[in-house]
């Protein structure tokens, strides 16, 4: 069994299974260079789904915990779908499989970075997931038409777009693998929610802008295609985080 690590937050030791009860958010899958992206995985042994030859798939989410165990804050994250088993590697989004095929797959966190001190530092302390060391500015407003989210450190732009909605929602039980560097090898933390969603497919990202950043470069890098094969927004969710998992690819 993994070790538990806790985290205090306001005199109270907080540890996994950790559930966010009430957040919202939305969630990009944008085409990128597969060489690049295999760049990035294979140091851990995994490669990345491919939806073509030469691209594959890099997720971009941005939530805004509203109800949490370390207060409310914001984040950014950056992902790869890749594979955990190479006998399997259908060349297709892992969020469009049905449940029983979501062990073959992971989103690999490349990043995750936050508006908040308790944040970062429980979201590196309990479950190690690899963080951005500065507090980020992350504007996220939603008006039931559209959404529109800036990220600025110190002032300075990382990402702008504005985003229309689909007000189609449907409730969902959703389950992923998100599995990350560490520096005691690879971990694995399983995800479960209940979410009030839509999607949209194959969005032209017209409103979507890269600034000069040390993170919009890891998004260039990849050699991103300026559409979303698949969008989805989260109207409200609740998200449970298992104990992270070291594991052997």
């Amino acid at each position: 069994m993994s070790l538990i690590n806790y985290y205090n937050y306001n005199g109270k030791n907080i540890g996994p299974p950790l559930t966010y009860s009430k957040l919202k958010g939305v969630m990009f899958f944008l085409p990128v260079s597969y060489s690049r992206a295999y760049e990035i995985t294979n140091k851990d042994g995994v490669s990345p789904i491919r939806i073509s030859p030469k691209k594959a798939l890099l997720g971009l989410t941005f939530f805004d915990f509203i109800d949490c165990p370390v207060g409310p804050y914001r984040e950014i994250a950056l992902t790869i779908p890749v594979s955990l088993n190479y006998r399997y590697k259908p060349d297709i989004v892992p969020l469009l499989f049905q449940k029983s095929l979501s062990k073959y797959f992971a989103l690999y966190t490349i990043m995750l970075g936050m508006n908040t001190l308790h944040g970062q530092k429980h979201a590196n302390k309990i479950f190690g997931y690899p963080v951005y060391n500065n507090l980020l500015n992350i504007d996220f407003v939603y008006n039931n038409r559209d959404i529109n989210v800036s990220v600025r450190d110190n002032g300075n732009d990382i990402l702008i777009f504005k985003n229309n909605i689909n007000k189609k929602f449907k409730k969902y039980k959703r389950s992923y693998q998100t599995i990350f560097h560490a520096d005691d090898g690879v971990k694995l933390v399983n995800l479960s929610a209940t979410t009030v969603e839509s999607s949209t497919y194959m969005d032209k990202l017209t409103n979507f802008q890269l600034g000069e950043h040390s993170i919009a470069n890891k998004i260039k890098d990849l050699e991103p295609s300026m559409f979303s094969l698949q969008t989805s927004f989260y109207q409200n969710a609740v998200e449970t985080l298992s104990n992270p998992e070291n594991i052997k690819i």
